[in-house]
């Protein structure tokens, strides 16, 4: 593994506005998840993938929700899900194009996703394919089931129809959790395959009868500059820096607790990390001081919020941290820089 499997924070809110609008303990469920409380106020980081599939599997147990995925399916803002990749999708001519491209953007959101499109041997169907993420197994189920509901919204979109699928593959063979959702009245799926799958006649892929659906996406909220600023990094370490940025407010950063975030050991943790010539302290104080600079610039941030905000107990610890970083102290630094 060369990189950690992220997921933008901002796809964390569908699930949660869910427990929030029916009553469930989200604080509680979203720890047993290993999941920030931070989620409730931000969204503008990336998490480990695995965490938020731990999250629908706690909740399926815990709450009884075997069909959670669904439920919070049924519920999707696609254009709201999509954020700035709407921009990029409205330039395409057909629906063929769109899912195409949606298939190689996804990745901006989801690091280690698998959407791509396949065409039958006789030309007549699409295949709009999704393969999940290499190396996660909690959550599974949960995971397909809104993903399936996402997958069918946006060609919903595009086609400003209510456009039904016909034939779907699923990989879960539970069958029971698909009999009361409408979707799946007149469909014919096939359970257990190696895939999860949604068929579209060739004829609708390849024309864009109706193109206002683009037109209809000319907003503020929608436009090019609504863009992810960053994207998941490549590479364990950075990776790795981008998963502590969300959980330093947590005061998360002792290396066995983080290892388990990730998926690692500790020891494999710190190996990969001699890979790329860091220790994990390194990693951790690297990641605090480029946590630190925008926020002492912004001069409505006092210091000791600043100091809790990148997980010290302690502001002392922080000024002392930061001045053996920078050379200055972190007064020093805002007096200097202040906006």
């Amino acid at each position: 593994m060369e990189n950690i499997a992220l997921i933008h924070a901002s796809q964390t809110l569908p699930f949660i506005e869910f427990l929030e609008q029916n009553g469930c303990a989200t604080e509680s469920l979203l720890q047993k998840a290993k999941l920030p409380i931070a989620l409730l106020d931000r969204v503008d980081g990336f998490l480990p993938e695995k965490q938020l599939w731990k999250l629908l599997d706690v909740v399926a147990n815990s709450e009884g929700l075997k069909d959670y995925g669904l439920r919070v399916g049924k519920e999707i803002d696609i254009q709201a899900l999509l954020g700035g990749l709407v921009s990029r999708l409205a330039q395409q001519p057909t629906l063929h194009s769109v899912l195409d491209t949606f298939c190689q953007l996804v990745k901006e959101e989801s690091s280690d996703a698998q959407f791509w499109l396949s065409i039958s041997v006789d030309g007549k169907h699409h295949w709009f394919c999704r393969g999940g993420v290499p190396g996660i197994k909690v959550g599974q189920r949960e995971a397909e089931q809104y993903t399936l509901l996402m997958m069918v919204e946006l060609i919903r979109l595009v086609t400003c129809s209510n456009w039904q699928p016909k034939h779907i593959h699923l990989q879960t063979n539970d069958k029971a959790a698909y009999k009361d959702c409408k979707l799946f009245n007149h469909c014919d799926v096939d359970f257990g395959q190696t895939r999860t799958a949604i068929e579209i006649p060739s004829y609708i892929a390849n024309t864009l009868d109706n193109p206002a659906w683009y037109n209809n996406l000319s907003t503020p909220e929608l436009d090019v500059n609504s863009l992810p600023q960053k994207e998941p990094a490549k590479d364990f370490a950075g990776s790795l820096s981008q998963v502590l940025e969300f959980y330093l407010q947590e005061g998360s950063t002792d290396i066995n607790t983080v290892a388990e975030f990730v998926g690692v050991s500790a020891r494999t943790l710190q190996r990969r990390l001699a890979k790329e010539g860091l220790g994990f302290t390194q990693l951790v104080d690297k990641t605090r001081f480029k946590n630190s600079i925008p926020l002492l610039k912004d001069k409505n941030n006092k210091l000791i919020d600043v100091a809790y905000d990148l997980g010290y107990s302690d502001p002392a610890h922080f000024s002392r941290a930061f001045k053996r970083w920078a050379g200055i102290s972190p007064r020093e630094f805002r007096r200097q820089h202040a906006l």
